[in-house]
């Protein structure tokens, strides 16, 4: 899968696509299960990504946090979203 083939930056030539479109899938499911408002979906789902290969992990979990905060996510969604950007950064 993406994930071995992956070292620990999100943004590596030999597989950004394919882990990003293996990302787009988990996390569409994900936040539709959780049932975000279908509003937000678009945004989180790309800009979690773009923090996430642009930035750091770390800046893609804060702005997770941010949407909380925002009161666009509750703690339960939270703590799955995390989980997946926990799940990209570090099952490689």
């Amino acid at each position: 899968t993406a994930y071995e083939m992956c070292g620990r930056d999100w943004s590596s030539d030999v597989c950004s696509s394919d882990l990003h479109m293996e990302y787009k899938y988990e996390m569409r499911g994900l936040l539709k299960e959780l049932d975000v408002a279908e509003e937000h979906r678009s945004a989180l789902l790309g800009s979690i990504w773009a923090k996430g290969e642009r930035q750091t992990s770390d800046e893609a979990k804060q702005y997770i946090w941010d949407k909380q905060s925002e009161g666009i996510l509750d703690e339960g969604q939270v703590t799955k979203l995390l989980g997946i950007v926990e799940d990209y950064t570090i099952r490689r």
